[in-house]
């Protein structure tokens, strides 16, 4: 118990809010994520990739998965959602097609219909 209380308090002395800090709280070097995330793909047999690309798998499979690009900008931490449509505009066009598609399939039915009624 004494050593949950030492945590909460020094956890509470931290003014940072990274991810991944040094024991006194200022921010780890880049490099050094960089060089862990490496050893535990090729621990775990993993296909080579960035650790920052976690990031951008995790928006191209919400984004694929239909989630709004409001949504998606606040979880990377975009103060703008055009950001976020910038960065991955090539995975917005394939909801864009379907989208055409759904529309247009309406549009044929509806076409039918009046040339069967002529």
């Amino acid at each position: 118990m004494l050593l949950v209380i030492i945590f909460l308090i020094w956890l509470s002395s931290i003014s940072s809010s990274n991810i991944f800090t040094q024991w006194d709280g200022l921010p780890i070097h880049p490099t050094t994520i960089t060089k862990w995330f490496k050893s535990f793909r090729e621990r775990h047999n993993l296909p080579p990739l960035k650790f920052h690309g976690l990031r951008h798998t995790n928006a191209t499979l919400l984004i694929g998965q239909g989630v709004d690009v409001q949504t998606v900008a606040k979880r990377l931490g975009h103060t703008k959602a055009t950001t976020t449509t910038s960065v991955y505009s090539h995975f917005l066009k394939r909801p864009d097609v379907e989208a055409a598609d759904k529309l247009q399939n309406p549009l044929n039915k509806k076409t039918e219909v009046n040339n069967k009624e002529a």
